[in-house]
């Protein structure tokens, strides 16, 4: 737990320092891979504290996109452990996936409203977070299912209101 600690508070995620904060998001992903199934006692609170990280990411303690999706993944990696039950792991996706979804839908709704809205940078981002739970997340269960849906539907409805070049 001590480790976890050093890597969600202000020595890890959180530090002043930017290239500290990007460095750990790397390491944090390695060491989620390796040490999977120890986690399983913290899913939960380690999920609400990258949530939580991940939610201000627009702060001057930001973690730069690229580091974001080391920890979503992280996200779809420990959300997906064997012993987190079906109806956690859906609780979880929808958690990670739906604040991501209603982002997009903004955004989508803002290129209606006007074209010349500039969106299409953060619609890829969604679509790439996206990506990297999932990947992260394994096979799916049905639970899990329709949250997953929902971003593909997002993700074909981005697709769309990109421009073409």
């Amino acid at each position: 737990t001590s480790v976890l600690g050093t890597f969600l508070d202000k020595r890890g995620l959180q530090h002043e320092d930017a290239p500290m904060r990007s460095r750990v998001a790397y390491l944090f992903l390695r060491f989620v891979k390796i040490v999977k199934q120890r986690l399983l006692p913290f899913v939960c609170d380690v999920l609400t504290s990258l949530q939580e990280l991940l939610v201000s990411a627009h702060s001057s303690s930001a973690i730069p996109f690229e580091d974001q999706l080391h920890l979503f993944e992280a996200m779809g990696l420990m959300a997906g452990l064997e012993g987190v039950s079906n109806e956690q792991k859906a609780t979880f996706m929808q958690g990670i996936i739906l604040p991501l979804t209603q982002q997009a839908d903004v955004i989508l709704q803002s290129l209606q409203n006007d074209p010349h809205v500039e969106g299409s940078t953060f619609l890829a981002q969604i679509i790439t977070s996206m990506g990297n739970i999932v990947k992260g997340f394994g096979s799916a269960q049905e639970e899990v299912k329709e949250t997953v849906k929902r971003g593909v539907e997002v993700t074909l409805r981005c697709l769309y209101a990109l421009p073409g070049d």
